[in-house]
């Protein structure tokens, strides 16, 4: 598993791969703090990738169900609600200054 820390590959791994590791190098931390001894430079920088990593899959997670809720709930919309929608983009579009 050090293996793996080191020479981390963030595109591979499933995001539970990504939190077991950033767990492991949580740990592997504070066990250099706990001793006393100097934290090697890659352990922070692999640190800091792995939760940027997560982070930025979960926020994709968040946007593709967001995605996925407005295109349902456009799908209830009944034909009257979709022509007035479309009738006001209309209206703000041929409002709007040209350039």
């Amino acid at each position: 598993m050090l293996d793996r820390l080191k020479n981390l590959d963030v595109q591979r791994p499933d995001v539970e791969e990504l939190v077991f590791l950033s767990m492991l190098a949580t740990a592997y931390h504070a066990e250099f703090d706990r001793l006393s001894v100097e934290v090697p430079e890659w352990l922070d920088s692999r640190s800091r990738e792995l939760k940027r990593e997560i982070r930025t899959r979960q926020q994709d997670n968040v946007d593709k169900r967001v995605r996925e809720i407005k295109s349902r709930l456009d799908a209830l919309k009944t034909p009257s609600e979709k022509r007035e929608e479309l009738q006001a983009e209309l209206a703000k579009l041929q409002s709007a200054p040209t350039q």
